[in-house]
């Protein structure tokens, strides 16, 4: 029911594996058409578009976790891998929670992003996200609802991985504050797991 969903996509926005793929078989190949004209972006950027004939949301955000040309050099020895796609993780999403904001829309739902084709690290991808998420919620005080689903194609998600989760979100002391919003975290393939009214895990399949 997310006004907003989200999708992970390479920098000349071709939709073409895994979660963007699901996306625009649904959403029709009227969200290509608009794609060609925003060719190509830049790794980090976030591209909108219309959610063509998908019924729910109003429109697509793209993230994009793939530079296919590799057009840019790491000058710092000290900046490893992990570094590069935490800042790629980070300035998508905290992009996507102000763009919806600035648009006037209070509701979002996240794959795990670049855990596919991107291939970046499960565990790298939820810390980044969630950091910039309770960053975002702990600087409004406005109400929220953000979805988080947590599966991917090249990645079998497990029990250890959700207590890393709630050990991630409870590691923020700004969490306390959070309790008038909605976070909401789905997997496909666990039981639920539940806590306080702040996190709410909760069992069905994902809507893409």
């Amino acid at each position: 029911n997310a006004k907003i969903i989200v999708s992970s996509d390479n920098n000349h926005l071709t939709m073409s594996g895994g979660i963007s793929a699901k996306i625009l078989n649904s959403a029709g190949p009227e969200i290509m058409e608009e794609l060609i004209k925003l060719r190509p972006s830049k790794l980090g950027d976030v591209v909108v578009t219309s959610a063509g004939r998908l019924n729910n949301p109003i429109y697509i955000y793209h993230c994009i976790s793939i530079d296919e040309e590799r057009s840019f050099s790491i000058f710092n020895s000290e900046i490893s891998d992990n570094d590069l796609n935490s800042c790629i993780i980070g300035q998508a999403v905290s992009k996507c929670l102000h763009l919806m904001n600035s648009m006037g829309l209070d509701s979002i739902a996240f794959p795990t992003i670049g855990t596919g084709s991107a291939q970046i690290p499960f565990r790298t991808a939820i810390s980044g996200m969630i950091t910039n998420i309770i960053k975002f919620l702990g600087s409004t005080n406005k109400s929220y609802k953000i979805e988080l689903y947590l599966h991917g194609f090249n990645y079998e998600f497990s029990i250890e991985d959700y207590f890393y989760l709630i050990e991630l979100i409870a590691s923020h002391k700004e969490i306390v504050n959070l309790s008038h919003k909605n976070i909401t975290c789905v997997s496909d393939d666990l039981l639920p797991i539940h806590q306080d009214a702040t996190i709410s895990q909760t069992l069905h399949h994902s809507p893409f």
